[in-house]
């Protein structure tokens, strides 16, 4: 199948190496999460009453990336001006960005956490 015996080992230290440099990426990828992740929820221990429900849509973004009010205001079970109070804190400290520009039905993402996977 092989002419030389070169081929099949420079096609192995090609595919090791490619291996290697994918392994190192996601091992840098994960450290840059938990300390995204981490800056987050000291951010949010800092939010005093609105702490706990802070924390349960921090949780939730890390599963959705991108979360509009009416979203907080079904997963976290609150009425909307609570979850536009959430989402203003949410964007004073930088975790959500608001994406349309709108005064309603507004997009917010967790940017931060994208542009790693970017």
């Amino acid at each position: 199948m092989f002419r030389e015996k070169d081929d099949i080992e420079g096609w192995l230290e090609f595919f090791l190496q490619g291996i290697i440099e994918t392994s190192q990426r996601a091992v840098e990828t994960a450290r840059k999460v938990i300390k995204v992740r981490d800056y987050g929820i000291k951010q949010i221990a800092k939010l005093g009453r609105s702490t706990e429900k802070g924390m349960y849509l921090y949780e939730y973004l890390f599963r959705t990336l991108m979360v509009r009010v009416k979203d907080i205001e079904r997963i976290l079970n609150i009425k909307n001006p609570d979850a536009l109070s959430l989402v203003s804190k949410f964007v004073e400290l930088g975790i959500l960005k608001e994406l349309t520009g709108f005064k309603r039905d507004r997009v917010f993402s967790f940017a931060d956490y994208i542009v790693l996977f970017e």
